[in-house]
């Protein structure tokens, strides 16, 4: 698997397909070694790069909640990576920009403010402010959230 993954991530059009490969050997390693093994420490550094990889690819095509996945996941691997921390970052200021945004349109574009609202509730914590906020204004819109 290990092997495999690092063949696979040599070509970014095998991205997917890499980081599949690197969870596996991750999953295979921690169940035979306790996730100390040999290649521990190398698979989180790979599994980090290619889904820091995975997730800028996403954001520049603003897919920003498969942005978010993969950089949270980043995290999993690598607690303090800076450049995942930076790129979340990024992410919140979508959020917010998403919010006034929607906020702004939402008497006269009603269904892309709640595009908008839909894609702040993926992209940040639910402990973000513009999460609550948008949270908020779409119940306001549409009633309370859960009681469709």
């Amino acid at each position: 698997m290990y092997k495999k993954g690092i063949e696979l991530s040599k070509n970014r059009g095998q991205l997917g397909k890499a980081i599949e490969y690197m969870e596996q050997a991750f999953v295979i390693d921690r169940s035979i070694a306790g996730g100390s093994g040999k290649y521990s420490r190398e698979i989180k550094k790979k599994l980090a790069t290619l889904l820091f990889f995975q997730g800028v690819d996403a954001y520049v095509r603003r897919a920003y909640p498969d942005a978010y996945k993969a950089f949270r996941k980043v995290l999993k691997y690598e607690p303090d990576n800076d450049r995942a921390n930076k790129r979340l970052a990024d992410l919140a200021k979508v959020a917010k920009d998403k919010y006034l945004e929607a906020y702004v349109i939402r008497g006269s574009n009603e269904e892309s403010a709640l595009q908008n609202l839909d894609i702040i509730l993926k992209i940040v914590p639910p402990s973000n402010r513009h999460y609550k906020k948008a949270k908020l204004l779409k119940e306001k819109m549409q009633g309370p959230l859960g009681d469709e």
